[in-house]
């Protein structure tokens, strides 16, 4: 009895570590499980970003406030975004590395780094505090903080 035991937890424990491994670090695993747009805002970011790297602005424009799509069109980001874009082909979105998230039913904040490949080199190093809203189907990005930036004032709008 006591080796069934104890071959069960070493199996259970190897199962664990297996999926830690594959998945990477339990911060990292919460971002890479199963996307849940309307349980899940760092699916809103994920799929932002991953828009942005597209241009498709129409997916952009979904996953933003009225308000906030507003500020980004007012402020010309939208096009800088498609400057961006145009001007380097090689241009990714690997993810999104989470440095802190609070949620609330309604609300949420969550900080951390959009990480950037290009051929060229020349992509942001940023960190960004990201406030989002729960409305019908899902999260909305209502404003997008740049705290440090490699390129002029890329995601944060002036106000």
């Amino acid at each position: 009895m006591g080796k069934r035991y104890l071959r069960v937890i070493a199996l259970a424990c190897l199962g664990i570590f297996a999926i830690i491994s594959l998945q990477g670090s339990p911060r990292m695993a919460q971002v890479l499980s199963p996307m849940d747009p309307v349980h899940n805002p760092v699916y809103t970011v994920q799929a932002f970003y991953k828009a942005v790297e597209r241009g498709d602005w129409l997916q952009v424009r979904a996953l933003t406030t009225r308000k906030y799509w507003g500020k980004l069109e007012s402020a010309g980001q939208i096009k800088a975004w498609q400057d961006w874009v145009q001007q380097d082909g090689s241009l990714q979105f690997t993810g999104f590395s989470l440095q802190q998230s609070s949620l609330k039913q309604d609300a949420g904040v969550i900080s951390g780094r959009p990480v950037w490949v290009s051929a060229l080199g020349a992509v942001p190093s940023q960190t960004v505090t990201i406030t989002l809203v729960k409305g019908l189907g899902g999260w909305y990005i209502n404003s997008i903080e740049t705290k440090q930036s490699s390129l002029k004032q890329l995601l944060s709008p002036t106000d």
